[in-house]
């Protein structure tokens, strides 16, 4: 694999041990690296925009930088997601909708950037199952409205259910239309 080839070469070249399974990914002078944008040849990093997206963000941890490879995307540049998070997070603004969305969404700075917060959002505020959040989302992706209208009336009275206002549903349902088919799945995010 790619890693036995990298900790070999650096074995060879430097004499020094890799232990994958002990990395420190909260190390302060990696991250202020990125935090400087010094990340030139580093996958997915070494990209302009990326580069300045971290001295924008001032990256100070690995889940931010996690956070920025997710909403720097073609979709999420065009939507103006990208800004909106570079500005929520610059200005701490966790708390967006003054309901249960917030909590889904803390992590993100009132974003959604994530497949599993679509998935959370119609199962826990609209109470459908995981098989009906996994359709949405594909459905979200591949930006089929006529399928979707299908779910709308269901995620709606689910979330009334759920003690969420009908005007509050309505707004989440628009937000996750809105959102939701430029989210990126978390796992390959922070891998």
């Amino acid at each position: 694999s790619i890693m036995h080839y990298s900790t070999d070469l650096i074995k060879q070249n430097h004499n020094i041990d890799i232990d994958w399974s002990n990395i420190n990914l909260n190390d302060v002078n990696v991250l202020k690296e990125f935090k400087n944008g010094n990340c030139i040849g580093i996958f997915q990093f070494g990209t302009y925009g990326l580069r300045k997206l971290c001295k924008d963000l001032k990256i100070d941890s690995f889940n931010l930088l996690s956070h920025a490879t997710a909403v720097y995307r073609p979709a999420s540049l065009r939507n103006g997601q990208t800004e909106e998070f570079k500005m929520h997070r610059a200005q701490n603004i966790r708390c967006v909708y003054n309901n249960k969305l917030d909590e889904i969404l803390y992590d993100t700075y009132g974003v959604i950037i994530y497949q599993e917060q679509v998935m959370r959002i119609v199962n826990e505020l609209a109470q459908m199952s995981f098989t009906d959040a996994d359709k949405i989302r594909k459905f979200l992706d591949w930006e089929d409205k006529e399928a979707l209208e299908q779910y709308r009336y269901k995620f709606i009275q689910g979330c009334i259910k759920n003690e969420i206002s009908r005007i509050d549903a309505i707004k989440i349902w628009k937000i996750l239309i809105s959102y939701g088919g430029y989210a990126f799945n978390r796992c390959f995010s922070g891998d």
